[in-house]
């Protein structure tokens, strides 16, 4: 019998406030084992692997009990920097953990903190580039790296320590599928390696093979992989809406000859667009190939280098963000970007003064789920709760179009149907909705249109059920 690399035994735990989110929890597992967590938004994922590596409750506050050890350091009564030489963490925002200007001196970073010569940190830095698939970002500068090339700098990081174990939170939400298959393919090539695997995730179609075991949250007790169920959407909703049917609405978006650097990197590289009052718009592609740095033109986060964009009638060159405020809501990948007050109403009232609106808070939150949380510190919640409280603090001053980049990400498919169920309702209104994501059977199949974009630029620009049909074969193929 293989031995436990970390023991978590007696377990109680409660965030400030709230009730506990543990009780009594008993679990071990095993060196060189690969562990799925999963369970529904909420129910503690998160809150179980912060266990692991001595973060709750050394850094989260709140009520604890029990013992966890890890490599038979007990997590309470050791340094971090001890546990951390034993489990690295890469976190649900990889931004986060980015603290140099570049992606080689970030990998650099932790080797530098434990004292290794330079020629053994370079060949570390090398050996693990190479083991994530990012040699070719070594020399970029962070802030101009997309969320999913972050993902994987920051798995890069975690493996050039040479850890006993990695812990990942939802690693693969914002990864594009062939991304998100290579990312998996590096974690099992290392635990094939006798590293132990724990990961977090909602997207479990490509996990249930490479896991030995699955700790459901929701029941608190594991499971056989094999048990798991992969919810599938319905076939039926493959059908377009009208192909032929003509657009004739106002256009409130509209991309010309659009061009941006960002570093050395050409990001968009001649975009054309328009985008009409009233649509339900998907934008997808590959990790890097330009998504966020488009929808980022649209409210002038960004200013064009050529060309220009036409947001509600205004040209972005002239512009701030502040001056398209209360026409457009943009919701970033991170969504602690968003939370800052006390509690989640605080957010949504704090966006209405701003912007000298009127709203009703409490509605808003109780249609995306989230009034018994109303009065949770909102730094406190899951990420998939995090994720609707950011977009809840942009929706309730109901603005004329909502722009949002990967709301499913770290949410459950119950989530999921909530949320596309609220966006079908503002579209309804004659709103605009334009959702970036690599979630396609659960988005971009219900959207009127999608549009695909690889290296900078619009390959495609239709039917949203022809382009998921049309990306399944090529998926095929390549099987």
């Amino acid at each position: 019998m293989m031995s436990a690399i970390i023991r978590v035994e007696d377990v109680h735990f409660a965030y400030p406030e709230s009730e506990p989110v543990f009780d009594c929890l008993n679990q071990r597992i095993e060196e060189g084992e690969f562990l799925l967590v999963t369970g529904s938004s909420g129910s503690g994922k998160s809150t179980f692997l912060r266990l692991l590596n001595g973060l709750i409750p050394n850094f989260s506050g709140g009520t604890f009990g029990g013992r966890v050890t890890v490599a038979g350091l007990d997590t309470l009564k050791n340094p971090t920097r001890a546990i951390a030489s034993k489990v690295s963490f890469v976190f649900q925002d990889p931004e986060c953990q980015m603290v140099m200007g570049d992606v080689e001196a970030e990998i650099a970073f932790a080797l530098e903190n434990q004292a290794l010569e330079p020629e053994l940190i370079r060949e570390r830095i090398i050996e693990a580039a190479a083991a994530t698939g990012i040699t070719d970002l070594l020399n970029r500068r962070t802030s101009t790296l997309s969320c999913g090339q972050m993902q994987r700098v920051a798995l890069a990081q975690a493996l050039a320590t040479r850890p006993m174990a990695v812990v990942l939170d939802e690693p693969t939400s914002q990864l594009d599928p062939r991304t998100a298959a290579s990312f998996l393919g590096c974690l099992k090539s290392i635990n094939r390696q006798g590293t132990t695997v724990v990961i977090s995730e909602h997207r479990l179609d490509g996990l249930i093979p490479l896991a030995d075991r699955a700790f459901d949250t929701d029941r608190m007790r594991m499971k056989d992989p094999a048990q798991l169920r992969i919810p599938k959407p319905s076939p039926q909703k493959l059908k377009p809406k009208s192909p032929n049917e003509k657009n004739t609405a106002p256009i409130v978006l509209q991309a010309e000859a659009l061009k941006k650097k960002l570093g050395q990197n050409k990001a968009l590289d001649g975009v054309d667009l328009r985008i009409r009052k009233g649509e339900f718009v998907c934008i997808a592609g590959e990790n890097g190939c330009g998504k966020t740095t488009l929808i980022r033109h649209f409210n002038a986060i960004y200013r064009p280098d050529e060309g220009r964009v036409i947001s509600f009638g205004q040209d972005t060159r002239g512009i701030l963000p502040e001056d398209l405020a209360h026409r457009i809501g943009y919701v970033s990948q991170n969504p602690s970007d968003y939370l800052f007050h006390d509690t989640v109403l605080k957010e949504l009232e704090f966006t209405l003064d701003c912007q000298g609106k009127r709203g009703n808070p409490e509605k808003t939150l109780s249609r995306l789920g989230l009034f018994d949380l109303k009065d949770r510190y909102p730094r406190d919640l899951s990420c998939g709760q995090r994720q609707l409280a950011a977009i809840a603090s942009v929706m309730v001053s109901d603005p004329d179009m909502l722009v949002l980049d990967e709301p499913t990400r770290g949410v459950d498919p119950r989530f999921k149907k909530r949320l596309f169920n609220l966006l079908k309702s503002i579209q309804m209104m004659s709103k605009t909705v334009v959702v970036v994501t690599h979630d396609l059977h659960w988005l971009a199949q219900q959207t009127d249109r999608a549009i695909l974009m690889e290296s900078g630029k619009i390959s495609w620009d239709g039917p949203a059920c022809h382009l998921i049909k049309k990306m399944s074969q090529t998926q095929g193929r390549q099987k």
